[in-house]
């Protein structure tokens, strides 16, 4: 199992706060889903969350119902925006 893997369309991460008493993955189908793992630190450290957000913006283009170019762009520069915004960290 990698850190990071793609499975069925969905995000597979190896949870972080489970190890080392527990071996868990997570499986993300969604941007908002990627955000609270990363704000969890369920899975974290710049190559992974990298790879992850790279995963995520290949799952925004499937689950994209565009079939124009112009509109699949859009909804991906919004994924994108979303992507950047900041953790907020508690």
């Amino acid at each position: 199992m990698c850190t990071v893997d793609w499975k069925n369309n969905k995000i597979i991460i190896i949870d972080k706060l489970s190890l080392p008493n527990k071996f868990r993955t997570i499986q993300i189908d969604s941007i908002k889903r990627l955000a609270t793992a990363i704000k969890n630190m369920e899975v974290h450290g710049a190559p992974a969350i990298g790879a992850v957000a790279a995963y995520e913006m290949a799952l925004a283009a499937i689950n994209c119902r565009q079939n124009n170019p112009n509109e699949l762009k859009k909804h991906l520069k919004k994924q994108k925006t979303y992507l950047q915004k900041p953790v907020q960290l508690p």
